[in-house]
C-alpha cells in the first residue's frame, strides 16, 4: 500500500483556519520558462520563505513532503506555470512550521483541497523461477 494524496481545486476547508499563516505573501509569474525552471527547493533566509522557479505540483510536493509520484489528482496545468513566492515568515520559524504555512497558502490562493488516502499500487516483483537461477 502507498500513501497518496488526492487533489482537488473546488473549496476551503475551514480546518486551515488555525493554521499558521505567513505575515505577508508575494506569489508573482516567473519569467522563467517552464522546460528551463531550475527550482532548489524553499528556503528561509532573513525572515523571508523564498521559492522561486516552482510550479504549483513542486509547492505541493514541499508543503506536503511528498514525491511527485505521490501526488494523485488535479488539474493537467499543475507544471504549466511556473512562479516565484516571497513570504515573510516570524521570526524563529523552523522549515517544518513554514511548510504549514505553505500549506495554507496553497489553500489561499490557490483553493487547493487534499484528501490523504492509502491505496494499492501496481509494481513488479522479481522473483526466482521454478527451475531456480540462471545467471
Amino acid at each position: 500500500m502507498k500513501k497518496i494524496a488526492l487533489l482537488s481545486f473546488l473549496a476551503i476547508m475551514p480546518a486551515f483556519a488555525q493554521q499558521p499563516r505567513f505575515e505577508l505573501a508575494d506569489i508573482h509569474v516567473s519569467t522563467a520558462h517552464p522546460a528551463s525552471a531550475q527550482n532548489s527547493g524553499g528556503t528561509l533566509r532573513d525572515g523571508l520563505y523564498i521559492n522561486r522557479e516552482v510550479n504549483r505540483l513542486q509547492l505541493i510536493q514541499a508543503a506536503y513532503g511528498l514525491k511527485e509520484e505521490d501526488v494523485v489528482g488535479g488539474p493537467s496545468w499543475l507544471k504549466s506555470d511556473v512562479f516565484d513566492v516571497v513570504a515573510k515568515v516570524p521570526g524563529g520559524t523552523t522549515p517544518a512550521t513554514a511548510n504549514l504555512m505553505l500549506q495554507a497558502l496553497l489553500a489561499d490562493r490557490f483553493g487547493l483541497v487534499i484528501q490523504r488516502a492509502t491505496r494499492p499500487v501496481p509494481r513488479y516483483v522479481l522473483s526466482l523461477g521454478k527451475d531456480g537461477s540462471k545467471l
